[in-house]
Order: structure tokens, then sequence, then C-alpha cells
């Protein structure tokens, strides 16, 4: 059983009004945007670009899984079961396919995929949108911050008395019952960030799992929008879910997307050890064309977020 004074009950205020900024949020039906691999280690620094395109209708990601890197640098000994390639067509955000490679799934070669192919879309927002909230009113009171937290976290309606916070003078609001939330937020205090000045909120999850990986979050103190998270893991498969990664967030023709995601640890992958890694997206802009045809393709390791 925790204590709820004023200062924890804005953690949550902030972090709700943060996810109400998140899902305000308006994107575009498909984007067209290329994923940038930048990755350094004893041999030096490499980088290669997939790619890709997002539909968020059916949130479908297409990516061409032969990088511009492994186009210039070919190998043998890498295959796939199915392998959808695209080059560029005559007219700008064209595609023409290209005929699948077929083989089975092997180790990649050292000059390829230096990570996996990132099946990733700029507009995921870690668990940070589609909260069910409603919006705040100005200056609201004690009362008001304290239902806001409960609808959105499941807390039930109990007070604490003098006796059980051994008569301590902290004007106690409520108290939580840890194990009805996702998260114990603290606010840690204020931090400048780029240009941004920045509430930073720390997250602990009250049960131990990979859906609950938010670790830290910087939130503009202005507009909510959230400008840094720190997330304990990364993807669903691979060496990113071992170690924690920054992902950083930017305003692109006025909706917030991620503007890089960054491994804040040795990344080890198929016998390399990389110092450094870096994931970007570069060039996001709507896309008006249909989305290029679909096909399976199989690769030694795909890099997924969690739905």
């Amino acid at each position: 059983m925790v204590a709820v004074i004023p200062s924890v009950a804005l953690a949550y205020k902030i972090f709700a009004d943060a996810r109400t900024y998140r899902d305000k949020q308006y994107y575009p039906p498909r984007i067209n945007y290329s994923v940038r691999i930048r990755v350094r280690d004893k041999a030096g620094t490499r980088v290669e670009n997939f790619r890709s395109a997002f539909d968020a209708r059916n949130e479908n990601i297409w990516v061409d899984t032969v990088s511009d890197y492994e186009r210039a640098h070919p190998a043998q000994g890498r295959g796939v079961d199915f392998c959808f390639a695209a080059i560029a067509g005559g007219s700008p955000g064209g595609l023409r396919p290209m005929l699948p490679r077929c083989g089975p799934p092997l180790a990649p070669a050292p000059n390829q995929d230096f990570i996996g192919v990132p099946v990733l879309a700029p507009n995921y927002s870690f668990s940070l949108g589609s909260a069910d909230v409603h919006n705040v009113k100005r200056a609201p009171d004690s009362a008001q911050i304290v239902r806001q937290i409960r609808r959105e976290f499941h807390d039930p309606e109990r007070r604490v008395s003098p006796s059980q916070t051994g008569g301590s003078k902290i004007p106690v609001i409520a108290d939580v019952v840890a194990y009805a939330r996702r998260y114990l937020i603290t606010l840690a205090g204020e931090e400048t960030v780029g240009t941004h000045r920045c509430y930073h909120l720390t997250l602990r999850p009250v049960q131990v799992s990979g859906s609950y990986r938010l670790r830290d979050l910087w939130i503009d103190t202005k507009t909510f929008a959230t400008i840094r998270a720190r997330i304990a893991l990364n993807f669903v498969t691979g060496p990113g879910t071992h170690i924690p990664w920054t992902i950083d967030f930017t305003e692109i023709h006025g909706a917030r997307y991620i503007s890089s995601e960054r491994a804040d640890a040795p990344y080890r992958y198929a016998g390399r050890v990389y110092d450094r890694v870096t994931i970007r997206f570069v060039n996001v802009h709507a896309r008006k064309k249909r989305m290029p045809f679909l096909l399976p393709f199989a690769t030694y390791l795909k890099l997924r977020e969690p739905k």
C-alpha cells in the first residue's frame, strides 16, 4: 500500500496528459520512409538503408528487404524462403517489383543485415497512445486528479486515515493499491532535452513483463509531447530484447514521429559485437499511391515491435 501525496499525483497526471497528447496526433493513411541503421564495431562504422512504407488502415508494413548497402556489397551464402525486393520506378515514389529469391534462411553474411531486417513504423507509440483518458480541465483540484488517476489505473475508492500514515502531517490524497497499476510513476524533476524543458518521469513496472518496458520519459512542460523515452528492451525477438534503448521523437508535418532508437549497451549479433547501434527514420512523408504488393519473406531476424 502506497500513500499518494500531491507530487506523486502530479506525476500520474503528467503521464496521462502525455498519452492524451499522443492520441490527438493525426497521421496520413499511408506513409513512405527509410529506416537507416548505423552500427559501429572494431571494423569501423557502416550504414544501410531500407526503403519502407506503412499502411495505418491495417498496420501493414512493407520493407525492401535488400538494403542499399547489400546491393553495393553483394555476398554469397544468404538465402531466404521468400524475399520481395523493389526498385525505384520512373516516377517519384513509384515501385517496380522484382522476382522473389528462394532458398533456406541462413545466418547473415558479414556485410549484410547488420542487426536484422527492420519491419518498423515511425509512428509507433511505445504504449504512449490509445489511452482511455479524458482531457483534464485547467487547474484541477486534488479530487479531480485522484479521479483521473483511478480511471486510468483502476484504483479502488479508498482513503488513508492518519493512523495508517503513522500520524504524518503530509497531506495524503488517497492510497494506491500497487497491483492495480501497470507502473509506479515518480516525477524526478525538470530537465532540458535539446530545446525542450521537460518533466522527467521514472517508471517502475508493477509486474515483470516485456509489455511494460517504459523506464523514463521526458515530457515537454508546455505541450506534454513526449520528447524522449528510455525503455528496458526493444523489439519482439533478437539481441535488442536484452538491452535498454533510448528513443527520441520529433515533429514532422505537425505530428510526432520517432526520430531515432539508440541501443544503450553493446549489441551482439551474428558473431559481431557493436558498441553503437542507432536506428533512424528518415524522409518520412505521406504516400499517395497504393501500398506495394506484399509477399511473405523469411530472413535470419526480423525486427518487429509488439502490437
